[in-house]
């Protein structure tokens, strides 16, 4: 009869004698070809997988363990966990939602001079504290928008407003992989749907806040053509009135209406047509109006403004100042049911051909 083991000769707390057989013969493939296990330290070389090998499922079945005294207890396999990594606060400056971090904009200044994904992976828990800085500031932003900006822009999860930094590169010359901004968009419907929107980039030295539709689809250009065609005073006027032509063309209120629109023409003309588009008189009084085939509004912000202890308040005034001018947009291509345009006709109007004329 074999001596018996004294408490010096025990095992450790994750030895083969704590295992219990159930959970052995749940392993007998591993422990036969000698495969590390993550449970077991083992001297023999661990066998080389072919390069194409598909990667195994983690076993995350509990595991049995005996105590000394004999009762068993069930414990879960470890998980992975994550903590995002937030650099030293420069100086004595405190993360907060209601403002964005230095170190925010100093990991995507990194970012623009390390577009890989060797780098990206190597400092994927900046990005991560990152993310999160981002993301706290566009909830708390979120909150002061529907409350005092347009409360026709509902509660919504943080994931239909902030756009993913990922970049599609399927048919792009460019072959970077990330953005090097965070962006955010507010609308009916999130950052997604054919309402106009509000929108905010946070880029080092090239930050922007704006608003509107751009690049519109073709149902909702015929839609606004038609409507600048039959009554342009209504977009005249907003673009020229309140706080509107002051904050985004210089225009004090009630000023020169003419050289608002010139400036908001001047700001839409990149992707503008060069002709007159299908339908409408190259020698139309409004056709440079209708030649537009984005209306946007936008603003500059500066590292200090979106680093500033008031930057959400200054956020919230401009996007106060546009909203009239995103409530005609939203009013013309997608109005409400049962709501008639100012000049008597049914807001709902079915769209023309091409817009394009071709």
């Amino acid at each position: 009869m074999p001596p018996r083991k004294t408490k010096s000769d025990a095992k450790s707390f994750y030895s083969d004698e704590m295992i219990t057989k159930s959970t052995r013969r749940s392993q007998p493939a591993r422990r036969a070809t000698g495969k590390k296990s993550p449970y077991f330290e083992s001297s023999s070389p661990e066998p080389q997988e072919p390069a194409n090998a598909r990667p195994k499922k983690r076993d995350r079945s509990p595991i049995d363990m005996v105590s000394s005294s004999g009762s068993t207890k069930r414990l879960k396999r470890p998980e992975e966990i994550f903590i995002p990594i937030r650099q030293a606060s420069p100086g004595d400056t405190e993360y907060h939602p209601h403002k964005i971090h230095p170190n925010t904009l100093d990991f995507l200044k990194a970012l623009a001079k390390n577009n890989d994904r060797t780098w990206f992976n190597e400092n994927n828990g900046l990005f991560k504290g990152a993310k999160s800085d981002f993301e706290s500031f566009i909830e708390n932003l979120s909150k002061s928008i529907i409350a005092e900006v347009d409360d026709t822009i509902p509660e919504l999860p943080l994931k239909d407003l902030i756009f993913r930094i990922y970049r599609d590169i399927r048919f792009s010359n460019d072959r970077t992989p990330y953005k090097t901004h965070f962006s955010a968009a507010w609308s009916r419907t999130g950052k997604k749907g054919p309402y106009a929107c509000y929108f905010l980039s946070l880029q080092p030295g090239n930050s922007f806040i704006g608003g509107g539709l751009y690049h519109t689809e073709a149902q909702p250009l015929n839609l606004l053509r038609r409507n600048i065609d039959k009554n342009s005073r209504q977009i005249k006027s907003i673009l020229a009135g309140g706080e509107l032509a002051k904050e985004f063309f210089g225009v004090q209120a009630g000023g020169n209406k003419q050289k608002a629109v010139q400036a908001f023409v001047e700001r839409n003309k990149e992707d503008a047509l060069k002709t007159a588009p299908k339908n409408y008189p190259k020698d139309h009084k409004e056709i440079e109006l209708l030649r537009l085939r984005s209306y946007t509004l936008g603003k500059r912000l500066s590292d200090e403004e979106v680093t500033g202890d008031d930057v959400v308040q200054r956020i919230t005034r401009i996007f106060k100042n546009m909203e009239p001018f995103i409530s005609y947009l939203n009013s013309v291509v997608m109005p409400d049911i049962n709501v008639e345009s100012s000049n008597g006709e049914d807001a709902v109007v079915s769209g023309d051909e091409d817009s394009d004329g071709n």
